[in-house]
């Protein structure tokens, strides 16, 4: 065929032409499927990038002190012990929650204790995997608690709720298992002989033969069992703890103390070392050898503010030179030398137990709160901010962002908020007078804030001048608004109030520019405890709940409520009821508002409002395991799929249609309690209570790595708005409710 062929040959070689385009330019399935997170891409699902490093739950020294090991509810880290600000290394296995780690003698071994009950080993020159050691299949599950190296490096042993086992290293065997007294084992260790081991748990303190576990020598304590580590001086001579010492007369026999003998050992600075380093030596309700104890190594560490009480766990493992020891407290590890007496570094878990968590429009940028401190990642740049609040008294009960900037409202407990920088830790703005353990609303695009006030009314201000814009009172302020939610358009907001009549909340509509009413939706059948608008704002979608009353000879039950207005007729087009372990705490929108999603503590439910209300309960989700359990739940981008946080650290995703399961994702080690998908629909989110966030990709795409920055604490911060904003101006209304 010529170029110049006409007829039915030209339109047949354009038609080839066309297809040919199309084929060309049409994606490949896979390439449709991997674009974004998808129902029918949710196999395809992956984890991509993890934050945080999870809460610490024991550290170990090598040796010569040139390696810090740590677990965490994450796995197990190591850090260059002469580098502690370098990155530290994740091991590959276990990436579960680790309790317990230890170093051998000779500092070629590491082992690690997982809360399935198996130790790990590992080569600490090459970090290579060297073997497990594992529990019968029929054993009860139990963690170790403590892990301890004979001298020699022969044995291991591990302290759990059941006792202690003691293996063979070489051999990977269990060659002696010694009977628990009471559900703690608080400290293990060798005599410098390795032929006697010491066991302290809540009923005391025995010493047992090794390996043979011949009966033990039990030596109580009164006239109350004390919580405590356990070790031997460095001769062999005394079994020590921090409130009671015993020396060793012969093989087996040890004689308890006098506290005149005891004094005199701490005035020992060789044998203080070993009741202040060696042990979980500070603690509450020590008695008065401990409390001196704990004042003079607080005023030593220029730390005199503390008093027993503060102080959580001391770490077991001091270096050989006995330089550098590990505190714990509360959330903060501190890195410490002893000559001179300083502290050299801090070691957070600036995640454990994530509350909040906001993602920005382009998916870069996250921030993450946990507790009294957030935590705020920039992606690109590679950056991470820590802002730490646990001596500011307050709270961060909302995190987000704002054309590129991270903000949090902090609410402090003597009823005041302000408005932070999360870059920074400044307060931009201040708001007073505020109820502060009542709910709070924020607009989509933070551009409103709304709360509860002391004296009964719900204020409204502009958070980007601080203005006072409006303050609804009602003709009884013990009857007064409780802020649910925004419109998307910031201008409508929903608010409960108590109807004493009923015993349940009225959901009405207020008008923000105005402060006037403009519409009253009428009364649930119980409480309300959150609410969404529907993107056009046509939908307002309440849950809560309640208890209902089973009859006379029957336990009453919780009933979860949802209720779904339409806005511009003020009449409810759907309403269901649902009684199962929990009521709903949240709810979230579909974005076609086709579907909605309760969270309760113990359920989640997802209902179709499309469907027939007989027929449109889709999925329910209930834990029956415990009660307080929690769970998350969020629409991806296309509103097709639905992830859902359990308690165990998995991730389901479901079909929305029929509410079947599509997949599961496991990474996370504990309860799941935060879900967001970006924008663009590519990316998921996860924060869970492990301290950890997890990022998911279908496409298999990396994130950009991060490095860490630590920013002083706003301590405390400032009362009062920066001076270069706009002050708050007087309402523009404040009005009685009609």
């Amino acid at each position: 065929m010529g170029i110049g062929a006409k007829g039915p040959l030209r339109w047949f070689a354009v038609l080839m032409a066309c297809m040919a385009i199309v084929f060309v330019l049409a994606p490949s399935p896979t390439t449709t499927l991997s674009t974004g997170i998808t129902r029918r891409g949710a196999a395809q699902i992956r984890q991509v990038g993890m934050l945080g490093e999870g809460g610490l739950l024991d550290a170990a020294w090598s040796p010569d002190g040139s390696t810090l090991a740590l677990a965490s509810t994450a796995g197990v880290w190591v850090r260059d012990g002469a580098e502690l600000d370098a990155a530290p290394r994740l091991l590959d296995d276990p990436l579960r929650i680790v309790a317990a780690v230890a170093f051998s003698p000779a500092g070629d071994l590491l082992a690690a204790s997982d809360e399935g009950g198996t130790i790990w080993l590992w080569d600490a020159t090459t970090w290579a995997l060297r073997g497990t050691m594992a529990r019968s299949a029929t054993a009860t599950s139990d963690y170790a608690q403590t892990l301890c190296f004979s001298p020699d490096g022969q044995y291991l042993a591990e302290g759990r709720a059941t006792g202690v086992r003691l293996w063979d290293v070489a051999r990977g065997e269990l060659v002696a298992r010694l009977p628990g007294m009471s559900e703690h084992v608080h400290g293990i260790a060798f005599n410098p002989s390795g032929d006697l081991l010491g066991v302290s748990d809540d009923d005391g303190v025995r010493v047992w033969s090794v390996p043979d576990a011949t009966e033990p020598t039990d030596l109580q304590l009164s006239p109350m069992p004390v919580l405590d580590a356990v070790t031997f001086s460095a001769d062999g001579r005394y079994l020590l703890m921090n409130v009671a010492a015993w020396e060793q007369t012969r093989f087996g026999d040890f004689r308890r103390l006098d506290d005149d003998e005891h004094a005199a050992l701490l005035d020992d600075p060789a044998m203080a070392l070993f009741f202040n380093f060696d042990g979980y030596a500070f603690r509450e309700e020590r008695g008065p050898i401990a409390a001196e104890t704990v004042r003079d190594w607080a005023a030593l560490m220029a730390r005199s503010d503390l008093t027993p009480q503060d102080w959580f766990a001391l770490a077991r493992f001091p270096i050989p030179t006995g330089d550098r020891i590990v505190l714990s407290l509360y959330d903060e590890w501190e890195v410490w030398t002893t000559g001179p007496v300083a502290r050299i570094n801090t070691l957070r878990s600036d995640l454990n137990g994530i509350t909040q968590m906001a993602l920005s429009d382009d998916a870069r940028c996250a921030i993450v709160t946990s507790g009294e401190s957030a935590r705020v990642w920039r992606l690109g740049q590679g950056t991470s901010r820590v802002i730490d609040l646990h001596d500011s008294g307050g709270y961060l009960p909302d995190v987000f962002w704002r054309d590129g900037q991270a903000l949090g409202l902090f609410v402090d407990w003597t009823s005041g908020a302000r408005l932070l920088d999360l870059d920074t830790g400044a307060a931009l703005m201040a708001f007073d007078g505020l109820a502060v353990n009542d709910a709070m609303a924020i607009s989509d695009d933070v551009g409103f804030f709304a709360a509860r006030r002391l004296d009964g009314s719900t204020a409204v201000w502009d958070l980007r001048t601080g203005a006072l814009l409006t303050s609804l009172t009602p003709p009884d302020p013990v009857y007064s608004y409780l802020p649910l939610a925004f419109s998307a358009d910031g201008r409508t907001l929903a608010t409960a109030q108590l109807d004493p009549a009923c015993v349940c909340h009225t959901i009405a509509l207020w008008d923000v520019t105005t402060g006037t009413q403009a519409a009253e939706l009428g009364d649930l059948a119980y409480f309300a405890n959150g609410a969404q608008f529907s993107a056009d704002g046509s939908l307002l979608v309440v849950g809560g709940g309640g208890i209902r009353d089973a009859g006379e000879g029957h336990y009453s039950v919780m009933v979860s409520e949802l209720a779904v207005w339409n806005v511009a007729a003020g009449e409810i087009v759907a309403h269901y009821d649902t009684a199962l372990n929990s009521i709903i705490h949240d709810v979230t929108l579909s974005p076609d508002a086709r579907y909605v999603a309760g969270i309760g503590y113990a359920d989640v439910w997802l209902w179709d409002l499309h469907a027939p209300q007989d027929d449109a309960l889709r999925l329910v989700m209930a834990s029956q395991a415990e009660s307080d359990e929690y769970a998350s739940a969020a629409f991806n981008a296309a509103g097709d799929l639905l992830a859902v946080g359990t308690a165990s650290g998995e991730i389901l995703l479901f079909d929305v249609r029929n509410g079947g399961r599509v997949a599961a994702l496991a990474g996370h080690t504990s309860r799941v309690r935060a879900l967001h998908f970006s924008a663009d629909g590519r990316m998921m989110v996860s924060g869970a209570q492990d301290g950890t966030v997890r990022l998911w990709r279908a496409d298999g795409q990396p994130v950009g790595s991060v490095t860490r920055t630590e920013l002083a604490a706003p301590s405390p911060v400032p009362m009062t708005p920066t001076p270069t904003l706009t002050p708050p101006s007087t309402p523009t209304a404040a009005l009685q409710a009609p």
